[in-house]
C-alpha cells in the first residue's frame, strides 16, 4: 500500500515568531506613550472650556439675582445651582462690597483689580492662587476679568 501526499497538509506552522510579537507590543507601546500627552492636553482643555461656561451661567445667575433684588449677593448660596468646578472646588466668589480689605481681590499685572462689583473664579489645576494673576501660582486659575468681558485662562488675560 502506497501513501499519497495531499498538497497543503504539510507539517510546517505559519504563526507569527516571539520576535514578531515582542515588535508588535513595542509599537503599541510606543503608539500609546506618545497620545498620553495629549490627551492630557484634551483633557486639561476640556476642563478650562467647562469652568468658563460654569463661570458664565453663574454670572447670569447673579445678573438675574441683581436685577430682581437691586444688588448682587453676599454669597453663592442664594444661587439655586451652583457647580463645583472641574477640579472638584468650589468657585471662588468675593463681592467688593462686603468684603474689608481689598486685598483679596483678583488683580491684573499692575495691581489693578480685575472687576468693580465681585470677583469670580476656579482656582485651576493646581487648587492654589493669589490675588495678583502674574503670580505664578495664579497663571492656571479660570478667571472672570473687565466685568465679565474676558471669562478664561488667567494667563491668557
Amino acid at each position: 500500500m502506497t501513501r499519497r501526499r495531499v498538497e497543503g497538509t504539510g507539517t510546517g506552522c505559519s504563526g507569527m515568531t516571539l520576535l514578531e510579537i515582542m515588535i508588535i507590543l513595542m509599537i503599541i507601546g510606543t503608539l500609546v506613550a506618545l497620545s498620553i500627552p495629549f490627551y492630557k492636553t484634551y483633557l486639561n482643555h476640556s476642563r478650562i472650556v467647562r469652568s468658563t461656561a460654569d463661570i458664565r451661567a453663574i454670572e447670569n445667575e447673579l445678573t438675574l439675582y441683581s436685577l430682581s433684588e437691586g444688588d448682587v449677593p453676599d454669597n453663592l448660596d442664594v444661587l439655586k445651582r451652583i457647580p463645583k468646578d472641574p477640579w472638584k472646588r468650589e468657585y471662588v466668589y468675593l463681592k467688593y462690597s462686603t468684603e474689608l480689605t481689598t486685598a483679596k481681590f483678583r488683580k491684573e499685572r499692575f495691581y489693578v483689580p480685575l472687576n468693580l462689583e465681585y470677583d469670580l473664579y476656579s482656582l485651576g489645576a493646581d487648587g492654589l492662587s493669589e490675588p495678583p494673576l502674574s503670580a505664578p501660582v495664579s497663571r492656571d486659575d479660570v478667571v472672570r476679568a473687565n466685568d465679565g468681558e474676558y471669562v478664561g485662562i488667567a494667563t491668557g488675560f
